[in-house]
């Protein structure tokens, strides 16, 4: 499945994942896990389609949820500047991915979980891809994840 053609406009990213996170609360409160919003006040706007970024959160978060099911835990979701970049953060305390599958979660079809189907995060990276940023994730077994999604300030023109 192809992503719809980008329409970027001026947009604050914190709000952009606020949208999604308000979304999530009721279910993660159900399932005992708690969000820690750690967002940067005043991060200068960026050019993206705030439809594709959120779809791009969603799948991160969603994953990080799933991953500390059923006993619940703690995702924290930050955004700060570093250096001429804006990085979005997520991470959860969860079982975590072994180093070896930490570039494969991005290929199609690849799976840890029963019944998932592996497009969750390749469609996300594909979608940061287009958008001139990228996503990588970092983290140890039984440690939990970190998922970092950069944006770049020439390639999603930031303002």
């Amino acid at each position: 499945v192809r992503p719809a053609p980008i329409q970027t406009t001026s947009q604050d990213i914190n709000a952009v994942a606020e949208e999604v996170l308000s979304l999530l609360d009721y279910e993660c409160r159900r399932n005992k896990i708690t969000i820690h919003r750690e967002f940067t006040k005043d991060l200068p706007r960026i050019m993206i389609d705030s439809k594709q970024i959120r779809q791009v959160i969603l799948n991160v978060v969603l994953n990080a949820q799933q991953a500390l099911r059923p006993a619940g835990g703690n995702i924290r979701v930050r955004t700060f500047p570093r250096g001429d970049t804006i990085i979005l953060e997520v991470e959860d305390d969860g079982p975590g991915i072994p180093e070896e599958d930490q570039e494969k979660i991005f290929e199609p079809f690849f799976t840890r979980r029963d019944g998932g189907t592996g497009l969750g995060l390749s469609i996300a990276r594909r979608l940061m891809d287009n958008h001139g940023g990228s996503i990588h994730c970092r983290g140890k077994t039984g440690r939990g994840v970190v998922f970092f999604m950069i944006f770049r300030p020439k390639a999603a023109k930031i303002q």
